[in-house]
């Protein structure tokens, strides 16, 4: 009897496996990975993560502060509207926070390059307070 109710079982769990999996297809396609939306998530964050490394490194000459100022603002920014959404004010989405993310990492990327552009092709160190450069060259030192 055990093996009856089992077989029995079965296929209604496959049902139900078809069903779920066919109602979240259709939830996907309403918010598709590669959507118009999603390149002004990416737009958005890369704007203000490059920004926020721009500004940052007129105040500061530590790089490292400019890459942590820039991404936390995109980033944040990105999680504020997706909280939003989820508070009900929109549609929340992961791929739009994805979008987000990926955007603030190209923004960095660029504003660093162009940073190394201005200053004729060097890098500029990511710390660059005595006590940071002192560390540096201390860890570099080799000691028997």
């Amino acid at each position: 009897m055990f093996t009856s109710a089992r077989s029995r079982a079965f296929p209604a769990t496959l049902a139900a496996l078809f069903v779920a999996m066919n109602s979240s297809a259709a939830r996907a396609d309403d918010d598709p990975f590669w959507g118009r939306d999603k390149a002004l998530h990416f737009a958005v964050a890369g704007t203000i993560s490059g920004t926020g490394y721009g500004v940052t490194t007129a105040l500061s000459a530590d790089r490292w502060k400019a890459f942590a100022i820039g991404g936390a603002l995109a980033v944040g920014a990105g999680a504020l509207k997706e909280g939003l959404d989820a508070a009900g004010l929109g549609d929340p989405s992961w791929k739009d926070f994805a979008w987000d993310v990926i955007g603030a990492a190209c923004g960095l990327g660029v504003a660093w390059a162009i940073d190394v552009g201005v200053h004729g092709g060097s890098v500029p160190p990511l710390a660059t307070s005595a006590a940071a450069l002192r560390a540096r060259s201390a860890a570099m030192t080799i000691r028997f």
